[in-house]
């Protein structure tokens, strides 16, 4: 429930912003969600695996499936982090631009991507370890780490976005993926 309100915090600090910052704001956390949502699929086809694994004991089983979805995970978020590095601005404008969104929002927006593209990784990493806390059933575990997100955002947003503007989001977003 904790990471849930991330949204919640950023649009109220974003609130406070130039006028555009909620709508590009919003769309670069679009365009980040849906590619965490394209990996979280993978992730929720391996947790019967690391369930069996934690009850039949399987520690190098387990070791070994952690390290081989987290490589494929890094090497299936590697063309996607290129892609938005490289075409950051044409598959912003392609995702987001129309009516009112002109060229000075797909900048902002495509700055916001290229930020959160590197949350990415950390982001699809941090929930293949929280795959592995539910396998062992430790949900204390996992609720503290939920718990733990928004206040982390919420003191990163303090700190950036006074610093940075717009771009404190996504970096505050990094370092609680971190």
């Amino acid at each position: 429930i904790g990471t849930g309100l991330i949204p919640l915090i950023d649009r109220n600090a974003a609130s406070y912003l130039p006028g555009g910052s909620i709508a590009a704001l919003g769309y670069a956390e679009r365009v980040f969600q849906l590619l965490v949502g394209v990996f979280a699929s993978f992730q929720t086809v391996v947790f019967p695996l690391y369930s069996e694994q934690v009850i039949l004991k399987q520690w190098a089983e387990l070791k070994n499936s952690l390290i081989y979805v987290m490589l494929f995970a890094l090497w299936v978020c590697a063309p996607v982090m290129i892609l938005l590095w490289i075409q950051g601005i044409p598959v912003t404008r392609l995702l987001v631009e129309r009516g009112a969104f002109d060229e000075a929002a797909v900048m902002t927006t495509s700055q916001l991507i290229a930020v959160y593209r590197i949350a990415l990784v950390f982001t699809v990493l941090g929930n293949i370890f929280v795959k592995v806390l539910n396998a062992f059933k430790d949900s204390i575990g996992a609720g503290l780490l939920g718990l733990l997100n928004p206040i982390i955002k919420l003191v990163g947003n303090t700190l950036l976005i006074p610093r940075m503007g717009l771009l404190g989001f996504p970096l505050a977003y990094l370092s609680m993926s971190i």
